[in-house]
């Protein structure tokens, strides 16, 4: 059963209706629009901020940041022509790693059949002479005028002897010197092993020579004195015959001793490793040529590399022992990690070298960077670098 009020009600509601959309669209144009949230305005707020932060951030790193050119240093050795040779082989690759005592490059001496052949003609003759002398030569076919120049020959010979006696006295002596500076710089740590290690050798190297050159000074002064001390017109026959057999016989053997001496030198050789390390460079092929002292090969101890940059003077305050430095080898992006070590106060200029290739020159501290085992076998003795430290 519907109710008598129902229409009206129905009414009612429609017109209510009416009134809400009307008040709707009839808000005018120029009311304020309505406020943003809070929290809209404060994200806003919030990314603004931190926008500014790592740019001011990025600002401050920029500005301390210490960038230095360097170079890679160590325990490295150049391999020369210990003579006019001819490569024969060369055993190993650039980079590879080689023991002490491997065999690197095979040489052989150039061609010099004639000059043997001198020499041996040379050590016919003066056996001919001493075979004479042996089988009873009267005196009338005993050379005296030959005897007379070896005479003045063994003379010159004493004076060269004594030269390279004094010669081999200073460098014995100078030798010495060097192992006690050595020594000294070891025990407040200043200095390897290796280096105390090579001074001792020179130091024995230097003993032996000056012991050679002792000998042959006073074995030529003895044979000096004693055909000094005959007359060239001696009536004692059995004498001077004495002395031309041994001037014969000491001929004889020098004659004997150049054919070793060039068969050794013309012989083929074989240069081995110094020590445990990398090859670095080779400077031959098979079949070249090389002169004496041309280097060969070239090759170091990957264990004693370290970096040396060259920082200028109004950063030192921004480098410190320990601080962190990424490093990056000229023509490469790949970063290299190390940790400065040790830093020079003294002013020194850039070297050469190194202006040269980094476009960098003026003066510097030095500062001494080292590497752990995974980052130093990416360097190489000579390498020039650009070295980027955070100054703090």
């Amino acid at each position: 059963m519907v109710s008598a009020t129902a229409p009206v009600t129905a009414r009612r509601g429609i017109t209510r209706l009416r009134r809400i959309e009307e008040h709707v669209h009839a808000r005018p144009a120029d009311s304020p629009a309505p406020r943003r949230s809070f929290r809209r305005r404060l994200s806003r707020w919030v990314l603004g901020g931190t926008v500014l932060l790592m740019a001011g951030a990025l600002l401050w790193r920029l500005q301390t940041r210490v960038v230095a050119p360097g170079t890679v240093e160590g325990d490295a050795v150049t391999l020369t022509a210990p003579a006019p040779v001819i490569v024969q082989e060369v055993a190993v690759e650039p980079g590879q790693w080689c023991e002490k005592g491997q065999p690197l490059v095979r040489l052989v001496a150039r061609n010099v059949d004639p000059e043997r052949l001198v020499l041996e003609a040379q050590l016919l003759q003066k056996q001919a002479r001493l075979d004479l002398v042996k089988h009873g030569a009267s005196l009338e076919d005993l050379p005296l005028g030959q005897r007379l120049d070896d005479r003045d020959r063994l003379a010159m010979e004493m004076g060269v002897a004594e030269a390279a006696l004094a010669a081999a006295h200073a460098r014995f002596e100078h030798a010495q010197r060097e192992l006690a500076v050595y020594t000294s710089l070891r025990e407040f740590s200043q200095t390897s092993a290796r280096e105390v290690d090579a001074a001792e050798t020179a130091v024995a190297i230097a003993d032996a020579d000056l012991n050679l050159a002792r000998a042959t000074s006073q074995g030529l002064r003895t044979r000096w004195e004693t055909l000094s001390e005959l007359a060239p017109t001696a009536s004692n026959g059995v004498e001077l015959r004495q002395v031309e057999l041994a001037l014969l016989e000491d001929g004889v053997l020098e004659a004997e001793r150049r054919v070793q001496q060039f068969d050794f030198q013309a012989g083929t050789r074989t240069l081995v490793a110094p020590f445990s390390g990398r090859v670095d460079r080779i400077h031959v092929s098979p079949g070249s040529y090389r002169e004496q002292g041309d280097p060969l090969l070239s090759m170091y101890d990957p264990a004693s590399l370290y970096v040396v940059a060259y920082v200028k003077p109004v950063d030192r305050e921004l480098v410190h022992t320990g601080t962190p430095v990424r490093m990056f080898p000229l023509g490469t992006s790949q970063p290299i990690s190390g940790v400065v070590r040790e830093i020079h106060e003294a002013w020194s200029p850039i070297p050469r070298s190194v202006a040269e290739t980094t476009q960098c020159s003026g003066t510097a501290i030095t500062m001494r960077i080292e590497c752990d085992e995974r980052n130093r076998a990416l360097l190489a003795p000579g390498m020039f670098l650009k070295t980027v430290s955070q100054g703090r």
